[in-house]
């Protein structure tokens, strides 16, 4: 799933950071629409729990990464892009997950081969 900094309650500082939610070149264009965080994270949160459904369906692993990642700017630096406190948060999960699992785990032990 995706993880996003998006949340009702976003601290002023973090709301700066923002700029995925705007519609079309809301950049350029004065008095374009922005949705606010909690829409945003509403809107992700329908998302993701819709991909979720979709891997449970079609027997597909999912790592539910917007779960796991604190909604912090410890983690990002903008709507979703990861710090590299974040990246490291995210590449540890990733290590975990796939160090249970085959070809990393010898078939039959359970035991990891680095």
């Amino acid at each position: 799933t995706q993880p996003t900094l998006w949340r009702e309650g976003l601290e002023p500082e973090a709301e700066r950071l923002l700029w995925f939610g705007g519609q079309g070149d809301f950049m350029n264009q004065r008095g374009r629409p922005y949705y606010s965080a909690r829409v945003l994270a509403e809107a992700m949160s329908v998302y993701n729990r819709r991909l979720l459904r979709v891997c449970e369906t079609r027997g597909i692993e999912c790592i539910d990464l917007a779960n796991l990642v604190s909604k912090t700017l410890e983690n990002f630096y903008d709507d979703a892009h990861f710090t590299e406190a974040g990246g490291r948060l995210v590449a540890r999960i990733l290590r975990e997950h796939f160090a249970r699992r085959e070809p990393f785990v010898r078939a039959g032990t359970g035991e990891s081969d680095g």
